[in-house]
C-alpha cells in the first residue's frame, strides 16, 4: 500500500497561500474586529447607507423570487427598484436568499463580506508582486501597504460593496499576467475576465466601470501588439458586453432610467470630483500631519495613500530613474492601459477642478452632463491609478536594489503605513464591539404598532420621498414585521416613479378612499405645508400623533380584534399646536411645533443660523386669540458690521423694517395683522439688507457662509 510522504506535498505552495489568508485576516481584525462575522450583529451597521444595504437585504429576502431575479418590490412598494440599487451586493443577497429557509431571522452578510475582501485582496496583491520576484519575504512585506490603504477601510461602516477593491486589483492582475512568459501556459484568460467582469457587475456599479475600462485596454494593447486578430477583439467585446447586459437585466440594473435622479440630489457629475491634492488629504487619517493637509474635499470620500505609501512611491522615484528605458517599453506595449488610466484621472478630476482649497469650474453640454451622471461620485475613478502607481513602485525598486534594501524598503514603509493610517482605523472597530443593544425602531413604543402590523400589510410614509426624515425607522418596523413599505432609502431611483406616486397620494387624501391594508404615515408638518386638508372618516378612521408621528390607520375604529388608543391622541390637522406664553426654542433639542423653511442652518446649542439674503419660517398659531409673536435674535455685530438690517413679510406681504444693534437678545415684537385671513398657521419671510459673512467682519474662525440673524425663540402673547 502506498504511503504519502510530506515530501509529497507542496508545502512552498500551501505556504504561499496560507500567510497572506492569515495575513488578511489579521489585518480585518485589526481594523474591525470580528463582532461583525456574527451574522445576528445589526448594531454595528449604523448610518444611512449600511442601513440601505442592510434592509435591501432583508426586503429582498421576504419577497418571492421574481424575474428579473433582482427586483424588491417590498422595499419602496410604488417607487421600488432591485436588490443593485440599494447596494446590498447582489452576488451575496442571490445565494444567501436561496438558503433563507436555513438562515436565522436577522441575518446580516456584510461582515462576512468585508472579511472576504481583507483575504482576497491580501491573496491577489502577492500574486501580483509574485509576477515579478519569487522572494517571499518582499511579496509578503508589501501586502500592509493594499490592506491598510485608507480608501479601501475607510469604506467599512460607509459603503460595504466599495470595500470589493480586490476586483479592481484583480483586473490589474488579469492584464499584467496577459503580457508575461506565464500567460503562454493559459491560453482561456478570456474565462477570468468574464467572470471578473460578471462579479463586479454583482457587486458594484462603481467597480465595473475601473474593471470594465481595464478589460477593454487589455484586449485594445493585445490587437494592436497582433496577438489576437480583429475577428477575435470583436468577438471578445460582443460576447463580453451581452454577458454583462444579461446580468444586469437580472440584477435589476435596469428598473431605473437614464433619467433618473440620484438619491442625495447633490448635483450630477463633477459634484464630486476629486481634488489633486487628495491623496495627499489626510482628513485625520495620520498621526504626522494632519493639521498641514486639512483641506477639505469636495469628493464624496478621500484618496488619502497613507505616509507608508507616500515613503514608498518617494523610495522609489531613483529605480524610475534607472528603469526609465524599460518604462518606456512597457509604456509602448501599453499604450491603451495607459490611456485608460489618463481617461480615469480626467473623469475623477471633473469640470469641477480643485487644487487644494482652490476651485475652478468649467462648464460642459449638457448631453456630456447627462451622460456622465452615472458616476457622479467621479473621484473613485482614480482608484486604479493609484493601485497602478502602488504597484509599479513596488515593481521599479524591485528591478532596480538589491534584495534586502526592498525588504528593508517594504518592512518600514509598511510599518509606517499600518501606525501612520491607525489613528483612522482603529476608530472602526469601536462601533463594530455592540451587540443589538438598541433597536432602530425603538421610537415606536406605544402598542398600537404592535397591534397594526398584525392588521396591515404595508406601512407607507406620505408624500413618498427617497431618503425621508426617519425612514429608517419604519424600514426596521416593516421588516420586523414582514410588511412593505416605501420609506426606504435607494442609491438611484427612477423619478417619474416618485413623481406619480405622489400624485396618486394627493388624490386619495382629497377623496379619503385609502386603502384598507395600508397604514399611512404622514410626514412632519413642515414637508406637508402644501398639502390639501387630510379627509378622512372620523367614525371608521383613525387619525393621531402616536410617538411624534401622524397616523391615519383606515378602518381601526370599526375592527373588532383593534386595541383603540388614547383619545388625547387623535388630531383633526397636520398642523401642531401650539400656545400663548411657552418659549419655543430653535436649538438642537429640536423644534417640531415651529417649522424653519427655506434658508436657514443647520441647528446648533443655542439656536439657529439663517443662511444667505432671505429665509421663510412657518408659525402654527394658537386657538386662543394671539396678537404678538416676540423673537429672540441673535446679530453679528461688529465695528466694521454694527447693525443688521430686516424686512419682514407675513404670508408674502410686508409688515416693518427693524434694526438690531446687539449681538445678543434682540427682542423683537412682530405684531400680527388683523387684515391677513385667519389661517392655522402663518408664513414669516425674513429679507436681510446687509447680510455678512463672519470671515469679513474680523472674526477668526473663517466662517464664510453668508448669515442674517440667529433665532433663538419665539414665543405668543
Amino acid at each position: 500500500m502506498y504511503r504519502m510522504k510530506l515530501s509529497d506535498l507542496n508545502f512552498t505552495y500551501f505556504l504561499k497561500l496560507l500567510v497572506p489568508i492569515v495575513i488578511g485576516i489579521s489585518a480585518f481584525y485589526l481594523v474591525v474586529g470580528f463582532s461583525p462575522l456574527n451574522p445576528l450583529n445589526i448594531s454595528w451597521l449604523n448610518g444611512e447607507d449600511p442601513l440601505m444595504n442592510y434592509f435591501g437585504w432583508v426586503f429582498f429576502r421576504q419577497s418571492p423570487w421574481s424575474f428579473p431575479v433582482g427586483l424588491n418590490p417590498n422595499y419602496g412598494l410604488s417607487i421600488s427598484s432591485s436588490i443593485a440599487f440599494s447596494d446590498s451586493i447582489p452576488f451575496f443577497a442571490f445565494i444567501f436568499k436561496l438558503l433563507t429557509k436555513i438562515l436565522p431571522e436577522n441575518f446580516q452578510y456584510l461582515g462576512l463580506w468585508i472579511l472576504l475582501c481583507f483575504v482576497l485582496q491580501a491573496l491577489i496583491a502577492r500574486q501580483l508582486i509574485a509576477l515579478f520576484t519569487s522572494n517571499f519575504y518582499i511579496q509578503i512585506l508589501g501586502l500592509p501597504l493594499f490592506l491598510f490603504y485608507p480608501p479601501l477601510i475607510s469604506r467599512i461602516g460607509l459603503h460595504a460593496a466599495l470595500v470589493g477593491q480586490f476586483l479592481v486589483l484583480m483586473a490589474i492582475y488579469l492584464y499584467i499576467l496577459s503580457n508575461s512568459e506565464i500567460s503562454k501556459k493559459f491560453k482561456y484568460s478570456f474565462v477570468l475576465w468574464y467572470g471578473l467582469l460578471i462579479a463586479s457587475m454583482m457587486v458594484h456599479f462603481y467597480l465595473l466601470v475601473m474593471v470594465w475600462g481595464l478589460w477593454l485596454a487589455y484586449l485594445l494593447d493585445h490587437f494592436i501588439a497582433k496577438k489576437i486578430s480583429f475577428k477575435y477583439l470583436v468577438i471578445e467585446m460582443l460576447l463580453g458586453n451581452f454577458l454583462l447586459i444579461i446580468v444586469a437585466w437580472q440584477c435589476g440594473w435596469f428598473i431605473v432610467g437614464t433619467a433618473s435622479t440620484s438619491i442625495v440630489g447633490y448635483g450630477g457629475y463633477g459634484a464630486y470630483g476629486l481634488n489633486i491634492m487628495e491623496p495627499f488629504f489626510s482628513n485625520y487619517w495620520s498621526y504626522f500631519y494632519t493639521h498641514a493637509f486639512n483641506f477639505k474635499p469636495i469628493s464624496d470620500g478621500f484618496n488619502y495613500l497613507g505616509l507608508g505609501i507616500i515613503l514608498t512611491i518617494i523610495f522609489a522615484l531613483p529605480a524610475y530613474c534607472m528603469q526609465n528605458k524599460w518604462l518606456e517599453k512597457c509604456i509602448r506595449k501599453s499604450l491603451f492601459l495607459a490611456s485608460a488610466l489618463i481617461l480615469f484621472v480626467i473623469l475623477a478630476i471633473s469640470n469641477h477642478i480643485a487644487f487644494g482649497s482652490y476651485l475652478f469650474i468649467f462648464n460642459l453640454p449638457k448631453e456630456i452632463l447627462s451622460f456622465l451622471g452615472v458616476i457622479r461620485a467621479a473621484d473613485r475613478l482614480i482608484w486604479p491609478v493609484l493601485y497602478c502607481l502602488l504597484i509599479f513602485s513596488i515593481v521599479v525598486m524591485i528591478r532596480s536594489y538589491k534584495k534586502w534594501v526592498v525588504i528593508l524598503i517594504l518592512f518600514l514603509t509598511s510599518s509606517i503605513q499600518i501606525f501612520d493610517t491607525s489613528i483612522g482605523w482603529k476608530k472602526l472597530s469601536q462601533f463594530a464591539l455592540r451587540m443589538n443593544s438598541v433597536k432602530i425602531d425603538e421610537k415606536l413604543k406605544h402598542s398600537f404598532w404592535e397591534n397594526a402590523s398584525q392588521h396591515y400589510k404595508f406601512v407607507t410614509l406620505n408624500p413618498a420621498q427617497n431618503q425621508a426624515s426617519d425612514w429608517q425607522i419604519f424600514s426596521a418596523y416593516a421588516a420586523r414585521h414582514k410588511m412593505a413599505t416605501n420609506s426606504v432609502y435607494l442609491a438611484r431611483m427612477d423619478q417619474a416613479k416618485l413623481l406619480l406616486s405622489q400624485e396618486q397620494f394627493l388624490k386619495v387624501i382629497i377623496s379619503g378612499n385609502y386603502v384598507q391594508n395600508t397604514l399611512y404615515i404622514f410626514k412632519n408638518w413642515r414637508d406637508s405645508l402644501n398639502l390639501p386638508t387630510v379627509s378622512f372618516n372620523h367614525q371608521k378612521d383613525l387619525f393621531a400623533r402616536i410617538d411624534g408621528f401622524n397616523v391615519l390607520a383606515p378602518g381601526w375604529k370599526t375592527c373588532a380584534t383593534c386595541k383603540q388608543v388614547e383619545a388625547s391622541t387623535e388630531i383633526n390637522s397636520l398642523i401642531p399646536i401650539t400656545k400663548i406664553g411657552i418659549i419655543y426654542k430653535f436649538s438642537d433639542a429640536g423644534q417640531e411645533n415651529i417649522a424653519l423653511l427655506n434658508g436657514w442652518a443647520y441647528p446648533e446649542s443655542w439656536g439657529t443660523w439663517s443662511i444667505g439674503d432671505n429665509a421663510k419660517i412657518a408659525f402654527p398659531l394658537p386657538k386662543s386669540p394671539t396678537k404678538i409673536i416676540e423673537l429672540n435674535l441673535r446679530a453679528l455685530i461688529t465695528m466694521q458690521h454694527p447693525n443688521t438690517q430686516i424686512k419682514i413679510y407675513i404670508d408674502g406681504v410686508f409688515q416693518n423694517t427693524i434694526i438690531l444693534f446687539q449681538s445678543q437678545n434682540n427682542i423683537v415684537q412682530i405684531p400680527i395683522p388683523k387684515s391677513i385671513p385667519h389661517k392655522d398657521y402663518l408664513v414669516m419671510e425674513f429679507r436681510f439688507l446687509n447680510p455678512v459673512r463672519p470671515s469679513e467682519i474680523g472674526f477668526i474662525n473663517g466662517d464664510n457662509r453668508l448669515l442674517g440673524i440667529g433665532l433663538i425663540s419665539a414665543q405668543f402673547r
